[in-house]
């Protein structure tokens, strides 16, 4: 799963335009007073304004693999990354990978990830602009996480990813990309902050085409048919 395109809402619109365009120097696409679009790799970004003050989301960005030591100082040099039991850097032998979090200026739960298996070392220092390489995680809260589960496996052909699924929680999708589904209050990983309903648009690439609403719920899921 490729995460193409990621609409999201922000009360803090001009924060995080200066956060991700001149702190992160990451391509402007489009603005308005309204809204703004970015580029990160593969992945097209674009915070609406809202009015919702708890509009706030966890997305991770992919880096290259022999980088996460570099990205990890760079966060390290820019803002204090989040901590769970006295550790800033989580590796993950099940997921193969490493990954560092920390909020942006909204108070979005941002992750740092990087997975070997992709192989997608860089050279030189880490350089957001250049070493983003796609929007790879998107949370979306939900009230049953096995019902909607069950419908990406369905409908769009999605599976569960390296066996991470519980009760309240399922990473759906693959190495590439992942719909991280979570049960509405649970809190993010590494913290105690608790999920909340915020509008998602999300356009992905799958082995083919679908369409989906969560009743209820301000998500929407769009999967274009990849041209592997």
């Amino acid at each position: 799963m490729q995460i193409q395109n990621l609409t999201l809402t922000t009360s803090k619109l001009s924060a995080l335009r200066a956060f991700y365009i001149d702190t992160f120097r990451l391509p402007l696409l489009d603005e308005s007073e309204e809204s703004f679009t970015f580029q990160a790799g593969i992945t097209t970004v674009t915070f609406r304004a809202t009015e919702q003050a708890d509009s706030v989301y966890h997305f991770a960005f992919t880096i290259p693999s022999n980088k996460f030591s570099l990205a990890y100082a760079w966060v390290k040099g820019m803002t204090e990354p989040l901590v769970l039991d006295g550790k800033d850097a989580f590796p993950s032998k099940s997921w193969g990978s490493d990954s560092v979090y920390f909020y942006d200026p909204a108070g979005n739960n941002v992750e740092f990830i990087a997975m070997p298996s992709l192989a997608n070392d860089a050279p030189g220092p880490f350089d957001p602009a250049q070493d983003l390489l796609s929007v790879s995680e998107i949370g979306v809260p939900v009230r049953n996480v096995a019902s909607e589960v069950g419908i990406l496996e369905h409908d769009f052909g999605q599976t569960i990813f390296r066996d991470s699924i519980s009760e309240k929680f399922a990473a759906v999708g693959d190495d590439e990309g992942r719909l991280i589904v979570v049960e509405i209050g649970r809190p993010w990983f590494p913290t105690t902050v608790g999920v909340v309903v915020a509008p998602v648009t999300v356009r992905v690439s799958g082995s083919r085409e679908a369409r989906y609403s969560i009743e209820g719920l301000p998500f929407t899921l769009e999967q274009v048919a990849s041209q592997e």
